[in-house]
């Protein structure tokens, strides 16, 4: 399976190929590549056209659609896709991955008898298991290519092409923070624009840029709300969680998410504890963070500490009490030292 990058630098200089299959769902990946597949499959003269199919039946759509016209069509690129996750319970309209063994059959017939002088067809689907036999079906007809999120150094490749569409450039703390962050790359995109946009010309965009502009974000509040425990600054704890709830938040998902602050500072302190330094797979920018805030602190007082948060989850989900009331108390607590 190719990866999306290697895939869109081929379209740079190559033909599309006839059957393109994206395996994964990330959006931005997905838009990408079908852009750039129907500017690769497009002439001087003409612009192809793009036209979206959806789930099975979109089967016999696309028979129709890459049969129809003749050697002097118009170029079209034909997405054969599911419906959007967000929208699937309302269309109730059948998975590509639940196709029987006609509709596959059929749809390998259509793909195989495809008129490649004029047509070009993109086949979206999640990331299907090996023994599913639409990939099966796929895999001998079409080039793959990975669309999944992704992770690691690939994720770090696209943030930075993204940064480079945006036109600004990013300090290491930024880079590492949005490579490690889970926010999908359509979100940092969006960051990315308002990012440049704030970033004095000649200059390159920090993490505190970000986060100020990104601050509503619930993930961005919440390490602002585990910075402000472990600074032991009530107010700012507060004001955090505040903003949370106003922009959503489910009181009863702040404290599972502070566990795993709490759980990271752990995790700093125990690697320290050992002599190995740093944990393995954690963020620097993470563990610069976190660093200052465990210096005070020993081993024994932050299993304490976590252990509250443990018996703070309980009580909001067990307890008569407001939840509110519960939280606010905890974390007033908890910043002046006396949580654990």
């Amino acid at each position: 399976m190719k990866d999306a990058f290697g895939f869109l630098k081929q379209l740079k200089t190559e033909t599309p190929p006839p059957v393109v299959h994206l395996r994964g769902e990330d959006a931005l990946i997905r838009e990408t590549i079908r852009r750039r597949i129907v500017m690769a499959w497009s002439t001087g003269e003409e612009e192809a056209t793009l036209e979206f199919l959806i789930g099975s039946p979109g089967i016999a759509a696309l028979g129709a659609a890459a049969g129809g016209g003749s050697f002097f069509s118009l170029r079209k690129v034909l997405v054969l896709t599911d419906p959007p996750a967000s929208n699937r319970k309302n269309q109730k309209v059948p998975l590509l991955s639940t196709l029987g063994k006609n509709q596959l059959a059929e749809l390998a017939r259509i793909l195989r008898d495809l008129p490649k002088e004029h047509t070009r067809v993109l086949v979206e689907t999640g990331d299907l298991k090996p023994t599913s036999q639409l990939l099966k079906t796929l895999a001998e007809c079409s080039v793959q290519v990975d669309a999944s999120p992704p992770k690691g150094k690939v994720r770090e490749q696209w943030i930075q092409a993204l940064a480079k569409r945006a036109e600004v450039a990013l300090g290491a703390d930024l880079l590492e923070a949005m490579t490690a962050s889970d926010a999908p790359l359509s979100v940092l995109a969006a960051d990315l624009e308002k990012v440049a946009l704030a970033t004095e010309e000649g200059k390159e965009a920090d993490l505190d840029t970000w986060q100020a502009l990104t601050q509503a974000e619930p993930q961005a509040k919440i390490w602002e709300t585990g910075d402000a425990l472990g600074e032991g600054n009530p107010g700012k704890a507060l004001a955090a969680m505040k903003t949370l709830e106003e922009s959503g938040t489910d009181i009863y998902g702040i404290v599972p998410a502070l566990l795993s602050w709490n759980q990271q500072r752990l995790q700093v302190k125990s690697a320290e504890a050992k002599g190995r330094g740093t944990p393995e797979g954690m963020a620097p920018f993470i563990i610069r963070k976190i660093k200052p805030q465990v210096a005070g602190r020993s081993l024994p007082r932050l299993r304490r500490e976590q252990k509250a948060l443990f018996h703070l989850d309980r009580a909001l989900k067990q307890s008569w009490e407001d939840p509110q009331t519960l939280l606010e108390k905890f974390l007033v607590e908890f910043s002046r030292g006396k949580g654990g």
